[in-house]
């Protein structure tokens, strides 16, 4: 008899729930249908910008400035990096060469 009424009670509790839930469907239907039949908003038209020829003549000569520095920064630093490497591979072959004579003395 108590799970009977256990029962019954939570029947009732997903019958309220489901109810409720049908309802809140419904509005939201009603809210997307009444979106729906209303009219677009007004849209504005975008200002058409005319840049004077100067001005475009200005950002081409800063933007070749901007790359012709861009440009000599790199390349500044590969020279330096390419030095570094030129100097580790000089002494890579002094030690070389000192490790040759040192073999070439003692097999001798």
């Amino acid at each position: 008899v108590a799970v009977k009424s256990a029962l019954e009670t939570q029947h009732v509790a997903a019958q309220a729930t489901i109810q409720a839930l049908k309802n809140e469907v419904k509005s939201l239907e009603a809210l997307v249908h009444a979106t729906d039949t209303m009219p677009p908003p007004p849209t504005i038209p975008n200002p058409i910008l005319v840049t004077p020829p100067f001005v475009e003549i200005a950002k081409e000569k800063e933007a070749e400035t901007s790359v012709a520095e861009i440009f000599s920064e790199w390349k500044k630093s590969v020279q330096g990096q390419w030095i570094s490497v030129q100097e580790e591979w000089s002494q890579e072959h002094e030690m070389l060469n000192h490790a040759r004579q040192e073999f070439e003395a003692k097999t001798r």
